[in-house]
């Protein structure tokens, strides 16, 4: 999702601005504007040649986020890479104040949510995705959901 995006649809729904989770955050270049924005930045990326590259003003967490703890392997540039990560959970990590996620980790966005229903259900952040089959996992969940061309935003109400 861009930058512009997040700002014009995603942050008018944020009724706070203390923590920002960006799972699948890359290199940490979609995640850097937020830090002065928000009073916590984290960013989850187990690709262990661009976690190295996110800044280090952000807290970035080396781990891939599913539905279950596990050590997995992680494939890359079409498979043709891969790397032994640890996979947890993002309720594991017992964050406070989340007013926003953004998920963008391919096919895997659905694993990632069911591994951080707590977390959604306390704090009910707005949600940024883009896999259309995350849509119903929201609408269980109450929220809002929207779709602005490939991407989704899910709030609650």
């Amino acid at each position: 999702m861009s930058e512009y995006k997040i700002n014009e649809l995603a942050l008018p729904k944020l009724k706070r601005l203390h923590t920002y989770i960006d799972i699948g955050a890359g290199d940490g270049s979609k995640t850097l504007p937020y830090v002065g924005k928000f009073k916590r930045v984290y960013a989850f990326e187990p690709n262990p040649k661009t976690n190295q590259l996110i800044p280090n003003s952000i807290k970035m967490f080396p781990y891939k986020l599913g539905d279950i703890e596990k050590e997995t392997v992680l494939y890359t540039d079409e498979g043709k890479q891969q790397f032994s990560v640890t996979q947890k959970t993002l309720d594991s990590f017992l964050f406070v104040y989340i007013d926003l996620i953004k998920v963008y980790v391919g096919n895997s966005e659905l694993d990632v949510l069911m591994g951080s229903v707590n977390t959604i259900v306390k704090w009910k952040p707005v949600v940024i995705f883009s896999n259309d089959l995350v849509v119903d996992f929201f609408k269980e969940l109450r929220y809002n959901v929207k779709k602005y061309d490939s991407d989704w935003i899910a709030w609650y109400e």
